[in-house]
């Protein structure tokens, strides 16, 4: 604040990263496992994956313009695995 109201007396600022959460984000994957240790229903089984695996693939595979086994941009993939490989809308 007293950087943006009054410039002229700084020679320079060093700031660091105030918005990273570093405790959250350090956490986050820890609090994922216990809510799937706390019920099991709301994770997904092992059995499961290599299905979901196949149909993320078969639906996004392709966008980067290479079938290649990888998802250049995880991101982009809009694969519904519930109803099948086809994509939301």
């Amino acid at each position: 604040m007293q950087a943006q109201r009054y410039p002229e007396n700084f020679d320079g600022i060093v700031a660091g990263a105030p918005v990273l959460d570093r405790t959250g984000s350090m956490l986050s994957p820890a609090w994922v496992s216990v809510k799937g240790m706390r019920d099991p229903a709301q994770g997904i089984p092992r059995a499961k994956l290599p299905m979901i695996h196949k149909a993320v693939l078969a639906a996004c595979d392709a966008q980067d313009g290479l079938v290649d086994g990888l998802l250049q941009e995880p991101g982009k993939c809009k694969c519904e695995t519930r109803r099948g490989t086809e994509p939301r809308r």
